[in-house]
């Protein structure tokens, strides 16, 4: 090897290192929610930051981590870039990733602090996400034990009443959450047919008997009261595209059958790309299903009774001895198989499968 040769070979071989280097770790930009919500984080019950991993993202998950060097403060929204560097060797148990605040580029205030008299009532009772069929409007006029006329009863107007086709996802907060509904209804306008001012009802007026929804809502305690009581907070009712069962357009499960899901978050950590294959497949023949997640296949049988329900049965897996990887393997198969539901994103490149609704288990990438 002549002179030149070397100083090359020296100089390739340092600009592999440096880029070795710099794949051991990546940036993001993620949100923050302002509250924190009751979650159970693999050690028991516990309260969970809120987090949007990307501007699309609709809804908030779930951040079972924590961040180093990031001090959170309940009623306020952050904006924050993070950095996500893979560790080597990670303990039985341990995170794969180290999660670190970069920078935190905003910080809003969103919600009042609620006192420890406050948090002790438990203001959020329970959640509910579910598809649902709307049935058009009847009028309803209180009855009852009130001595109020119906037209100041506050409980007389057009009534939108919808039939729940099935649960997304599904939170209880103690004893005295609402458990799951079977039919929902809301009122729309007032006695006298005036539309209330809710962000809700020009959403709900805009629908088409037989139109197919997603709706979002929390039974919360008032707490502002010298009685508390549970009152219902809309927070979407939004029109599912291009559903209606009167046409016959619900959404089939052909969107996430027979292709190739890669991993991309496992327990709301981020897996990191390393050579190694994490994927899951659905295949439509004999309902079977395959994933693997670093080292072994893993096999079994799905079943999708109805809109985004899903069920996930044992896993058989093969015997190979591997080192410990990003995931732990035994960990990955129990979890897998608390799935109940999934949720695919609006390009149909994004999958997720969750447990009621909880974060997701487990984030896939289309043909990543």
């Amino acid at each position: 090897m002549n002179y030149k040769s070397l100083i090359t070979t020296c100089i390739l071989s340092l600009t592999l290192l440096a880029c070795n280097a710099t794949q051991k770790f990546k940036e993001k930009t993620i949100l923050i929610g302002a509250e924190t919500k009751p979650c159970d984080a693999g050690a028991g019950m516990t309260r969970c930051m809120q987090v949007k991993w990307s501007e699309d993202q609709k809804y908030w998950g779930y951040f079972y981590d924590h961040i180093e060097g990031f001090n959170y403060q309940e009623g306020y929204e952050y904006e924050l870039v993070i950095k996500e560097e893979k560790v080597e060797d990670p303990q039985a148990d341990a995170s794969s990733v180290k999660i670190t605040l970069v920078k935190e580029l905003s910080k809003k205030k969103m919600l009042p602090t609620l006192s420890n008299n406050q948090l002790s009532k438990k203001p959020f009772t329970s959640s509910h996400l579910f598809t649902a069929r709307y049935n058009g409007t009847d009028f309803h006029q209180c009855m009852g034990r009130t001595a109020l006329c119906p037209d100041r009863c506050g409980e007389s107007g057009n009534l939108a009443k919808f039939s729940i086709i099935d649960y997304k996802n599904h939170l209880i907060n103690g004893k005295a959450g609402t458990e799951k509904l079977k039919e929902y209804a809301v009122l729309i306008s007032d006695y006298y047919k005036k539309d209330l001012n809710k962000p809700y009802v020009a959403a709900i007026k805009s629908l088409n008997k037989g139109d197919i929804v997603t709706i979002n809502l929390d039974f919360v305690y008032d707490t502002t009261q010298p009685v508390v009581k549970t009152e219902q907070k809309i927070i979407s009712i939004t029109k599912n595209s291009g559903q209606n069962s009167n046409t016959g357009q619900l959404p089939n499960n052909e969107t996430i059958t027979d292709k190739r899901w890669t991993l991309v978050e496992f327990m709301g950590k981020t897996v990191m790309a390393d050579g190694k294959d994490y994927y899951i497949i659905f295949h439509t023949k004999d309902k079977r299903v395959e994933t693997k997640v670093g080292c072994n296949l893993m096999r079994s049988t799905y079943e999708m009774e109805n809109i985004y329900a899903l069920k996930i049965n044992a896993l058989a897996s093969t015997r190979m001895a591997c080192k410990n990887g990003q995931i732990n393997e035994i960990e990955y198969s129990k979890q897998i198989q608390n799935v109940n539901n999934f949720t695919v994103s609006a390009d149909g490149k994004r999958l997720s499968l969750n447990k009621n609704r909880m974060s997701p288990i487990a984030v896939f990438q289309l043909g990543k």
